[in-house]
């Protein structure tokens, strides 16, 4: 219909924040982290029912990120681990971790550490590995964006296209042997594959010809601006909602242009 009323199919953008961050970010990187807590990473697997023992890996598992946040002096806000936000009560569940945008990104990145980590220690598997490439190709993605301008250099361009390449591939490795896998065998029914896989590729190989940077057409600032309306609007009385709303939005911004 909107192509209908004149607006051409270029004048649509890849909005980076849903389509990854907020969409095959939260598969990677519930998958990565349920992977390394069936692993042992963070202490042998405990005993007892599957959610328990998982909870137990998760709550060392946060701990282990907020030091590791603080250490790299990244600002992030994310709950605590959990089985249901993980979306992964049993083994048959596909991990999705249930994040805001700036933490899934801030979370990709430490555990992608963690899983360099694992996989670089003796006796490390061909598993370990997988799980290791395709996060570090997932997050050389992510920080080839933030330090790219407007429009990428064609070395950073190409960077970024092999990156988004090397995660989808191993992703979808990843994704078959978690179906083979059975039981109690580590990475059981992980890395779902999503409609916004394919999405990524298409703009991976856009962006390899148009050297746009996808960092710049992402829909973080508008989402913060809805999350800061929603926060002041909660804290005001229903009777005059709206235009205390729009005063107390109003009052914040000057609050915040008179920094610059």
């Amino acid at each position: 219909m909107v192509f209908d009323l004149g607006v051409p199919i270029e004048r649509v953008l890849h909005d980076n924040l849903h389509s990854q961050l907020l969409g095959t970010g939260k598969s990677a990187n519930g998958s990565a982290i349920v992977f390394l807590a069936e692993s042992g990473f963070w202490g042998s697997w405990p005993s007892g029912l599957y959610a328990d023992a998982l909870e137990t890996a998760l709550r060392k598992a946060h701990k282990h990120f907020l030091c590791w946040k603080k250490e790299n002096k990244f600002d992030a806000s994310q709950p605590r681990f959990t089985p249901s936000r993980l979306s992964r009560t049993t083994r048959v569940h596909y991990p999705s971790l249930s994040s805001k945008g700036h933490p899934s990104k801030v979370i990709a990145f430490w555990i992608t550490q963690c899983c360099l980590e694992h996989a670089d220690r003796e006796g490390a598997t061909r598993l370990d590995k997988m799980v290791a490439t395709c996060m570090h190709a997932y997050a050389s993605a992510l920080q080839t964006m933030k330090v790219s301008d407007l429009v990428m250099t064609e070395d950073q361009a190409i960077k970024y296209y092999k990156s988004v390449m090397i995660h989808l591939q191993t992703f979808a490795a990843l994704h078959k042997l978690s179906r083979d896998a059975r039981g109690k065998e580590v990475n059981r029914t992980s890395w779902k594959l999503l409609c916004k896989h394919h999405h990524f590729y298409h703009h991976a190989k856009i962006t390899l010809v148009e050297r746009i940077n996808p960092a710049v057409t992402q829909l973080l600032c508008a989402e913060d601006w809805v999350g800061r309306l929603g926060r002041i609007a909660r804290a005001t009385h229903k009777a005059n909602l709206s235009l205390r709303t729009l005063e107390r939005y109003l009052a914040l911004l000057h609050l915040e242009l008179s920094r610059l």
